[in-house]
């Protein structure tokens, strides 16, 4: 999700990253506070694992893409949005 932040809400919205970082700050005390009361714990227990397995690969490849983008491997493209560079 921070990465997410960096990328999508300061770069593609031109959101200021005082805001985002703060967006950021907010983020960690809720999820703080779903780790102290116990609700992260019954959540991983009711998710599937193939949803997990889903979630930790599209992670991956959303960051492996920016790093291609930032590299100039991939270039944004009209008609089919990114290709190599």
């Amino acid at each position: 999700l921070n990465a997410y932040f960096a990328y999508g809400v300061c770069v593609a919205r031109a959101m200021s990253y005082d805001l985002a970082l703060t967006t950021v700050l907010m983020q960690g005390i809720v999820f703080a506070l779903l780790t102290l009361c116990g609700a992260s714990n019954f959540i991983q227990r009711v998710m599937p694992h193939n949803l997990k397995h889903a979630i930790t690969v599209g992670i991956g490849l959303f960051q492996a893409f920016i790093g291609f983008r930032m590299t100039g491997l991939v270039v944004p493209n009209t008609e089919t949005l990114v290709t190599l560079g």
